[in-house]
């Protein structure tokens, strides 16, 4: 079962919408709310930040819920609740189409990546040059501040390489899972409706349909750290992607390259 908290939005439109999914964050995603809330006023960007839970069971809603306390002028807030664990997937996709916002994006909780890049992804799809544009932790000015520990550096570099060798995956991207993404909201609309996947492989299916439709990603650097309290566990969910990757091949790879989509 779905369910939305009442939301907490401005009287105007806003220019930005911050989506968060969050599974176990209680620790971490009121300090989410607060900096997110405290860049975005000072930048005078008028933003809604959406907490889209994905069946929590630590409190992460009642923590997301004390982020409306001393909200600044222009900042708005709605948290969005499940009663079932699905997947990320599932808790972005229900964010970014609840979201108002003329960009909207989503973002990792924990402070993986600073607010101040909100400022250049924005004004790339504010200037016409792009209609999406992805963090990038691979671009030569991006920097690693905290590397992920070697084993999971191996495995993602393995089926990173698997996954370009049997997906259509535009070869100009450098960093398809980096969990800092900015869309129109028009673009952000169309690809989510028909996102096919709940699990973490959700990128690529936003990524390959954009290509279907013609639409332009630009990356940009970022500063990123590594979180070690990331709900990513390859070992763990080894079966539950290799199962979306064959969904993906089927819709993207060998006999589904072609098609331009889809079922739901």
């Amino acid at each position: 079962m779905i369910s939305g908290m009442p939301a907490s939005r401005t009287h105007l439109p806003p220019d930005l919408s911050i989506v968060i999914p969050v599974l176990n964050e209680a620790d971490k995603i009121l300090q989410d709310i607060q900096s997110a809330a405290e860049f975005c006023h000072g930048q005078g960007i008028v933003a809604e930040i959406v907490v889209s839970d994905d069946g929590s069971s630590d409190g992460s809603v009642e923590a997301a819920e004390r982020g409306r306390a001393g909200l600044p002028e222009g900042i708005s807030l709605v948290v969005l609740t499940s009663d079932e664990h699905y997947g990320k997937g599932y808790a972005v996709r229900k964010g970014m189409l609840a979201a108002q916002g003329t960009v909207v994006m989503f973002a990792d909780s924990g402070g993986n990546i600073a607010w101040k890049f909100i400022l250049g992804a924005r004004a790339l799809i504010a200037g016409g040059a792009c209609q999406i544009v992805h963090g990038s932790r691979k671009l030569p000015d991006s920097n690693i501040l905290a590397r992920q520990p070697l084993p999971r550096r191996i495995l993602s570099f393995l089926f990173q390489r698997f996954a370009r060798l049997i997906l259509p995956i535009p070869g100009q991207l450098t960093d398809t899972q980096c969990g800092f993404k900015f869309y129109s909201r028009e673009v952000a609309q169309t690809l989510f409706q028909e996102c096919a996947l709940n699990g973490f492989l959700f990128d690529l299916d936003i990524i390959l349909m954009a290509r279907q439709r013609g639409f332009t990603i630009r990356e940009i650097p970022v500063d990123w750290r590594c979180d070690r309290d990331s709900r990513l566990r390859l070992r763990d969910n080894i079966y539950q992607m290799a199962k979306e990757l064959g969904i993906l091949y089927n819709l993207y790879g060998g006999r589904g390259k072609n098609r331009l989509h889809r079922h739901k």
